[in-house]
């Protein structure tokens, strides 16, 4: 049986980068976020724990979960989704919303 070479990459293609070690840990972060929070709303209630208290910690998982998301899209270098503008985008710059101006009438 013949091994295959290494396949080099075109001159269009970027080059397979090795996953990083802030790349690795943002996975395992979103993952323990994801089974902490479905292990959550699948438990009984524990003594003294009411709704709201159960839906507070769902949301600080989902915040949880959030972060890493974020941080992974970051590390491999993909951008916001095309309808996210950043506050401080220059294209913003001349498109502020202007009060009418009010026409001038003559002083009684």
């Amino acid at each position: 049986m013949r091994v295959p070479e290494a396949i080099e990459p075109m001159d269009d293609e970027k080059p397979q980068r090795a996953n990083s070690k802030g790349l690795i840990q943002a996975y395992e972060l979103r993952e323990l976020a994801h089974k902490e929070a479905m292990h959550l709303n699948e438990c009984a209630y524990v003594d003294g724990e009411t709704p709201t208290s159960r839906a507070q910690a769902i949301a600080a998982l989902i915040r949880a979960w959030d972060v890493p998301f974020e941080r992974i899209r970051v590390i491999k270098g993909r951008g916001k989704p095309k309808n996210v503008t950043a506050v401080n985008d220059p294209s913003l710059a001349g498109k502020k919303p202007r009060a009418p101006i009010a026409p001038i009438t003559p002083a009684a």
